[in-house]
């Protein structure tokens, strides 16, 4: 008895672990979440899908409560809904929304907890079943808010809409049916209010027996098929379109539509039709519609855009037609039978989204288009028309590939590429920094910058980089780096936070360039530098050693020039001026002769004293132009005067043209310019013989707001000049060729400088010449416009207001203090003076002239600038600096003529300067403009 005892509880333990596996088992794999906790909350067993919500395993989870696995807030919450069910001592239901620690995804559970008990009754704990219900939830939501549409829907129809139940007698034959509800356009095409007809039958209200088409909706109600028909109903004197279905058992529901106006709308049908081509054509999507031949009925303009043929290019031409290629997507040729439009004629099912590129036939280049096609079937089912619709997406395309460049460009950067998300993971790393670092992707990915940290790079400069960072800003800085196998380099990183569409910033973003080679060659570079300074330095000490000689040099050489100069004009002023007295005496034929000869070689030997004077200031860049107001006819004039009477004793005729357009007066140096055209003149008149004719003829090149541009043309008749030998021209001491030199004279350094004159007033000079033809030489100069309230001191037409009578007469009775210590020119000077009706007082030096202008009056004083004992500088300033001589007029005579020199004797207080040697007739015209005869008394 005892053995089948035991065999029995064997068997029975043996059923029960059977039992106990295969519970456990089902348990598992129940697609429910599945916990139990004793009353303290410690879970004592749970099932592998709870595992997935804990992220751990049950060994792991057994033994321990939800404090250890999730946020307090959370767990107080699953803890209040056990302690209900343990007081309930029946199961509690709650819903609970969780985060699944497996994988982070949420779902919405439906909790059911029951208190378990053992034999006793004793609580043992609380059994927990989670029941997935986000999807049944999302689905409620759904038909709730489908609900919602559609009754929003109906009541927004402009159809009426009825819906009704069926009314059957005792025998099931249907006698009538009564509205359950309406639309508000049910209201509005019957007449009949909502809350009026909900619940009547339709006999009574309509008031006809039986009901309105009772036997077409009880068809509709036993067959389940929809009906649609069109109807004249009389009490509203309408047409009617009523569609009739059945929505459920013993119901149906009827969609009406007025149609009383139709036949009067087909006009109004047709102005819809030409509306919607119109829509058609303005639509920004092409649209092309093929017959079932495939051939194209009708496309709008935007397809004629995208597909490069007008309208009425693509009407007739079928799909296949060899103007267009298709390819697809991957950029191959996309056969016929995967045509959009072949495809919906061969399967009569619609085509969405599908990308291909079509070769634009006027552009040569290819259009990508986004393309569906739709089959249009008729009653039976034959295709009608096929409709294809596309967009360009040709930019998207090129975007795309763009990106995919761009990603390519970051992949194969030369510089390292790091992107990390906000904790500082490694998330990308590009093939460069790979290189760089040492670590393979897989090393990196996941990993904090910090791996690269050499221990090296300074603690501010983390700090300063954090500082930017964290304020959403980009910071560039560098970083002593070590690589995986410990050496160093080091890097320039440009660090930036990554930012989302909506301002949020998800990631940084590093660039940075190993810049360890560099810095080696900077400093290289910083050590050649300095020791390149110190070579300049020296360099820079001896230059200015050799400049400081050179512009010693200069100086002297400029002294002497000057002194040379001063040495040569004080005898020249004597010979020019006594043969100029001589040539006025009684002289026969003989004397007239050796005395003119003498004149004419002194004035010869004073012109290449200018020349040379000229040329000296040119090569050290002083040159200085004034800028006065003058008559440009007079200068012109002036200067041909100068050569009129040679040029008549030859033979040579003269003529000159002025523009009517060029101005009266402008502005700028008359001296010069007339130097300019006496030169080129001169050398006309030179290479010149009888017969020959010299022209000048001025025009207006140019002219705006500030000045005005010359244009001036010396042109002869002579000899002329090769092209080889003009060369040679505008160069210092050169000739067409040295024979010229032997024939005609010269030093060559008139054109050379007319020339740089010339660059000086902005212009440049030229030549055009024919040997045994003539010369044209032509220049263009800049001159300012004359301002009409200019106080500028005026020139040459100021100077021509007083001429030789004038001044002779005006000067008349004059008593003037010679101060001059040469006897000959103290002679030569008081001669001409007596001429001309002038008593003069003469004194040998500065000193003498202030004793005699102590003891008597003078209108005037004529000052030589360089005397012995006491030159004229100082004894003008010290005649200025006596109260009763401040306005007695000083001229000045001197025999320097270079840089300065006149404004040296304005700044001791002379009124002007005559230079020598001395024209008479510039020196009477001078005394005049400021001396004033007091012919009854003193000056003083």
């Amino acid at each position: 008895m005892g053995e089948i005892d035991h065999e029995k509880l064997v068997q029975s333990e043996s059923e029960l672990s059977h039992q106990k596996g295969f519970l456990k088992t089902l348990v598992q794999t129940l697609p429910d979440l599945v916990w139990l906790k004793d009353p303290d909350g410690v879970y004592l067993a749970c099932n592998q899908r709870f595992e997935e919500f804990f992220g751990a395993t049950e060994a792991e989870i057994v033994g321990k409560t939800d404090y250890d696995f999730l946020d307090p807030e959370l767990v107080d919450f699953f803890r209040e809904y056990d302690r209900k069910a343990m007081m309930k001592g029946a199961p509690s239901v709650n819903e609970e929304k969780i985060t699944f620690a497996s994988d982070g995804h949420e779902e919405l559970l439906e909790t059911t907890k029951t208190p378990m008990f053992d034999m006793d009754g004793k609580l043992i704990g609380v059994l927990g079943i989670g029941h997935n219900i986000t999807e049944h939830r999302k689905s409620q939501e759904i038909i709730q808010q489908s609900e919602l549409k559609f009754r929003s829907l109906v009541q927004t129809m402009s159809e009426g809409v009825a819906l009704h139940e069926m009314v059957y007698d005792s025998q099931g034959h249907a006698i009538d049916y009564r509205i359950l509800d309406v639309n508000t356009a049910f209201e509005q095409l019957i007449g009949i209010r909502a809350d009026t007809a909900a619940g009547q039958l339709a006999s009574e209200l309509y008031d006809i027996t039986p009901p309105p088409y009772l036997n077409e909706y009880t068809n509709v109600v036993s067959t389940g098929e929809s009906l649609q028909f069109e109807t004249y109903y009389p009490p509203l004197q309408r047409f009617f379109d009523i569609s009739a279905f059945s929505p459920g058992p013993g119901q149906f529901a009827t969609v009406f539509l007025d149609i009383t106006e139709r036949k009067q709308s087909e006009d109004a049908l047709r102005a819809s039709e030409k509306e919607f081509r119109q829509l058609v054509q303005n639509l920004q999507a092409g649209v092309v519609v093929h017959g079932p031949d495939s051939q194209i009925l009708l496309a709008n303009e935007q397809a004629s855009i995208i597909l490069g043929l007008s309208v009425e290019q693509m009407k007739g031409k079928v799909a296949i037609d060899p103007v267009w290629n298709f390819v697809r997507e991957d950029g191959t040729v996309m056969p016929l039978e995967e045509y959009p439009v072949q495809r919906v004629l061969d399967t009569h099912q619609p085509i969405r989204g599908l990308m291909i590129g079509v070769d634009h036939p006027a552009r040569k280049d290819r259009v990508w288009v986004l393309v569906s096609a739709f089959p249009e079937l008729d009653a039976d089912g034959q295709l009608l028309h096929a409709i294809i619709t596309f967009t360009d997406i040709t930019a998207q395309k090129l975007a795309d590939q763009n990106l995919r460049k761009l990603s390519q460009a970051v992949e194969q950067s030369p510089e390292s590429i790091v992107i990390t998300n906000l904790d500082t993971e490694i998330e990308y790393v590009n093939e460069a920094f790979i290189k760089a670092a040492g670590y393979s992707r897989e090393e990196a990915i996941g990993q904090n910058p910090r791996i690269l940290n050499s221990g090296k790079t300074l603690q501010k400069t983390y700090t300063e980089m954090w500082g930017k960072l964290t304020q959403g800003e980009s910071w560039s800085g560098e970083f002593i780096n070590q690589r995986k196998d410990g050496s160093e380099y080091i890097e320039f990183a440009i660090i930036s936070p990554l930012r989302q569409p909506g301002g949020s910033i998800t990631h940084y973003v590093a660039v940075k360039e190993d810049i360890t080679e560099k810095k080696r060659l900077v400093k290289e570079l910083e050590d050649h530098r300095h020791h390149l300074e110190d070579l300049v330095e020296i360099r820079t000490r001896a230059l200015a050693i050799a400049r400081q000689q050179a512009d010693a040099a200069n100086e002297a050489k400029s002294a002497f020039i000057a002194n040379t100069s001063h040495e040569i004009r004080t005898p020249m002023n004597a010979i020019i001026g006594m043969t100029h007295l001589a040539l006025n005496t009684e002289l026969d034929d003989v004397q007239a002769n050796y005395i003119s000869k003498a004149h004419s070689s002194a004035n010869a030997l004073l012109s290449l004293l200018n020349d040379i004077l000229d040329l000296s200031k040119i090569e050290a860049d002083k040159l200085e132009l004034e800028r006065v107001d003058f008559n440009i006819r007079e200068v012109l004039n002036s200067n041909l005067s100068i050569i009129k009477t040679s040029a008549v004793e030859r033979g040579i005729s003269l003529s000159t043209d002025i523009a009517s357009d060029i101005p009266e007066h402008l502005l700028g140096d008359p001296s010069r310019l007339g130097q300019v055209l006496l030169n080129l003149l001169s050398n006309a008149l030179k290479f010149s013989s009888e017969g020959d004719e010299v022209s000048v003829t001025v025009s207006l090149q140019e002219k705006n707001e500030q000045d005005y541009v010359l244009n001036f043309s010396v042109k002869d008749t002579g000899i002329g000049i090769s092209s080889k030998e003009q060369k040679k021209l505008f160069q210092p001491f050169s000739q067409a060729d040295s024979s010229t030199t032997r024939k005609y004279g010269g030093t060559g350094l008139g054109l050379i400088i007319s020339k740089k004159i010339v660059e000086a007033m902005g212009g440049e000079i030229g030549i055009e010449s024919e040997p045994g033809v003539g010369s044209n030489f032509h220049f263009f100069v800049r001159l300012d416009k004359q301002l009409e309230d200019s106080k500028t001191e005026k020139g040459l037409s100021r100077k021509a207001v007083i001429d030789v009578a004038d001044a002779r007469e005006k000067l008349k009775g004059a008593r003037l203090l010679l101060v001059e210590d040469n006897e000959v020119n103290q002679e030569l000077a008081s001669i001409i003076l007596s001429m001309n009706g002038i008593d003069t007082e003469v004194a040998s030096n500065g000193q003498e002239a202030l004793k005699i202008l102590a003891r008597e009056s003078f209108d005037g004083v004529l000052m030589d600038c360089q005397m012995p004992v006491m030159d004229g500088y100082e004894a003008t300033r010290r005649i200025r600096a006596q109260e009763q001589f401040r306005d007695l007029p000083v001229i000045a005579q001197t025999a320097n003529a270079m840089k300065g020199d006149k404004e040296k004797t304005l700044d001791a207080g002379m009124n002007d300067h005559i230079t020598k040697p001395i024209s008479p007739d510039a020196m009477l015209i001078t005394l005049a403009k400021w001396i004033k005869p007091v012919r009854n008394g003193s000056n003083q």
